[in-house]
């Protein structure tokens, strides 16, 4: 999995490459905290400004806000 920014590499802890990664494989649906906490965290107890904070890190990263947050829901990537 090789992320792409204005055409350079772009690189990404683990847990950001997977909170993308869940989210790109659902592109335009709305994944549930709980779902995104399941696959990235293994149902470890953490909260939801967790998952909040690493999509700002992803957005300062890759310089796009193409996450969108689906409030008291979830996450989308919207086409």
């Amino acid at each position: 999995r090789e992320l792409l920014a204005d055409k350079k590499s772009v690189i990404l802890s683990k847990k950001q490459n997977e909170v993308l990664y869940i989210l790109i494989k659902n592109r335009g649906k709305v994944i549930p905290f709980d779902t995104i906490t399941d696959y990235v965290w293994q149902d470890n107890s953490i909260d939801y400004r967790t998952i909040s904070s690493h999509i700002r890190d992803i957005h300062k990263i890759i310089g796009s806000k193409i996450i969108k947050n689906v409030r008291g829901v979830g996450y989308k990537i919207e086409e």
